[in-house]
């Protein structure tokens, strides 16, 4: 296992790498250069693709659900890079998961929640779910709300990466590939 400095040095790089095979790139509005030590970045969640974007820009540590630990290839990697997770349902196990938050904000590391407990369209939020919002009282964290939206090559609103309902990895990956261009805002 890499200490943090470099694992969050491997996930911008990781980020990077796959947003440019991908022909996307990231375009930060009002976004700060540098996070204070301890920051709970809450944000909308659209796409799987989400989390490379904020890991090109910001790595640290995503909570997850506990089902993507199985995933094929996925659930490894997402496993070896500190995601916590979490299972939906079960208050014992989030109140355990968000003392494994305070701890790794408590010392340092960044922690990205997406508090609507599911992936939309990224054109509405859908209700937070409160409990994943406590870890940054505990560790008297900054809250950095963060809105990801996808645009196509001429500047619209695109769904290309959008990861909703029954959609599969495969034709989500599909519709992203055949994208000329990309941009995640």
């Amino acid at each position: 296992s890499l200490p943090p400095g470099r694992q969050d040095d491997e996930l911008r790089r990781w980020g990077r790498e796959l947003l440019a095979i991908l022909r996307a790139e990231v375009r930060r509005h009002n976004a700060p250069e540098t996070l204070p030590e301890r920051c709970l970045l809450v944000s909308n969640h659209v796409s799987w693709l989400d989390i490379f974007a904020v890991y090109a820009v910001t790595p640290g540590l995503f909570v997850a659900k506990s089902e993507i630990r199985d995933w094929p290839i996925v659930g490894d990697l997402v496993r070896r890079v500190g995601t916590l997770f979490i299972e939906r349902g079960n208050r014992r196990h989030a109140r355990r998961t968000n003392e494994r938050i305070v701890a790794a904000l408590e010392s340092g590391r960044v922690v990205a929640v997406c508090p609507e407990g599911t992936t939309t369209d990224g054109r509405s939020l859908r209700l937070f779910h409160a409990a994943l919002l406590q870890p940054a009282i505990d560790a008297r964290a900054l809250v950095l709300p963060v809105a990801l939206r996808f645009v196509d090559h001429e500047g619209a609103q695109t769904d290309a990466p959008v990861y909703v309902d029954d959609t599969s990895l495969a034709a989500s990956l599909w519709r992203i590939a055949a994208m000329p261009a990309m941009t995640v805002e």
